[in-house]
């Protein structure tokens, strides 16, 4: 239950596994990263990178989604976009960045934000092989992969698998206020 107001494109925001098949135009795309940059980060090292490819890159979309456990391919397949997040893991001026992983999911909270201002939502996933990641895509040693996004405008849920159906329909449930405040 939300006992306080909040904007719509908070409430709305849903991590959805049944994607239309309606692939994001570039300028569609290009404003996902553009929210994403306009993120806070520590001293402004804005430490995300995105590697990113629709279905129509056939190539390049499988070596994303080939990254992905079992479980996550199977509906993520259809997702008309995949994103690859990063995180630099050192700072502007070279040294060690403690909170790379804080400021990037910032960032990718941002991207799935105006993926809902745009009719879209982004699922957010963790499930996924970052070390097969970073041979794949030849990824530097200062860049660590951290979730991969798939995004898309929201589709029929009849075309998941039945154990998938029933989650995608389940309301999103959310721990009570005082649980997330300790004392």
């Amino acid at each position: 239950m939300n006992h306080y107001p909040l904007p719509e494109i908070i409430l709305n925001r849903r991590s959805i596994r049944a994607f239309d098949k309606q692939v994001p135009n570039e300028a569609q795309i290009i404003s996902l990263i553009e929210a994403a940059r306009w993120a806070p980060s520590s001293s402004n090292n804005q430490p995300w990178r995105y590697i990113y490819a629709t279905q129509n890159e056939t190539e390049k979309f499988g070596k994303i989604l080939s990254c992905l456990v079992e479980a996550n391919q199977l509906w993520a397949g259809k997702a008309p976009l995949l994103i690859l997040s990063l995180a630099k893991n050192i700072t502007n001026t070279g040294k060690p960045y403690r909170h790379n992983l804080y400021d990037t999911g910032a960032a990718n909270m941002a991207l799935a934000f105006q993926a809902n201002n745009l009719g879209m939502q982004a699922h957010i996933m963790g499930g996924f092989d970052p070390n097969k990641a970073k041979t794949i895509f030849e990824i530097e040693t200062i860049y660590e992969p951290v979730v991969v996004i798939a995004v898309g405008f929201p589709g029929d849920t009849n075309s998941l698998p039945k154990n998938l159906q029933s989650r995608e329909n389940q309301k999103s449930e959310r721990f009570e206020i005082d649980a997330l405040i300790l004392k």
